[in-house]
């Protein structure tokens, strides 16, 4: 009787060491996936590609000259419902600084009601998102003012949205930093010149 008591005991230590290792895992885990910014994969434009010839339509409608972050999404998409709504929120915050577009596949329907920001806009536009390589929705392509791609990647949080807007730099928020910016940083109104190995 004794005996299984100790072996019983020592299961109970050896499984609670076990659940503690197993916690302390997934917390350096979670720790390490903190908030970044837009999830960039092997689809969508490359940095520096002309996106004029996509969605140059928009652009043109749009009759402004900003720099502009496209959002890609589809009416049936949980976490594209998300975006929309944060979307006229960020827009607003970077008024004079960019334009925001939502890129539908499919007419959405809109709340005639909702007050929108004058630089963000709601648009239908079957076969863009297949034409740049998009496979997956919500998906953010930030452009410059001359429709050279900057940045993207997969938007499925506020902070994603702002940290492909953050590659434009916002004059209405005050500069964090005082560190000149990398090379790949200032070069933001150009396109990118860097080699990509294949």
């Amino acid at each position: 009787m004794i005996a299984w008591t100790a072996i019983n005991s020592a299961a109970i230590l050896l499984v609670m060491f076990a659940l503690f290792l197993t916690i302390r895992q997934v917390g350096l885990l979670l720790a390490r996936m903190g908030p970044v910014g837009a999830r960039t994969g092997d689809m969508g434009p490359r940095i520096g590609e002309n996106l004029l010839p996509h969605v140059g339509a928009i652009h043109e409608a749009s009759g402004e000259r900003k720099p502009t972050l496209y959002l890609f999404a589809t009416t049936f998409c949980p976490a594209c419902r998300m975006v929309r709504e944060a979307v006229p929120v960020i827009a607003r915050s970077w008024r004079s600084a960019a334009l925001v577009v939502m890129v539908y596949d499919d007419p959405p329907e809109l709340d005639r009601r909702e007050s929108v920001p004058s630089n963000f806009v709601v648009t239908s536009q079957p076969g863009v998102r297949e034409a740049i390589d998009v496979r997956a929705v919500p998906y953010g392509v930030m452009t410059d003012a001359r429709g050279f791609v900057v940045g993207h990647g997969l938007v499925n949080s506020a902070s994603h949205i702002e940290s492909l807007l953050e590659l434009v730099g916002n004059p209405e928020l005050p500069e964090i930093s005082t560190e000149p910016a990398n090379d790949a940083q200032s070069r933001l109104g150009e396109p990118s010149r860097e080699k990509v190995q294949a």
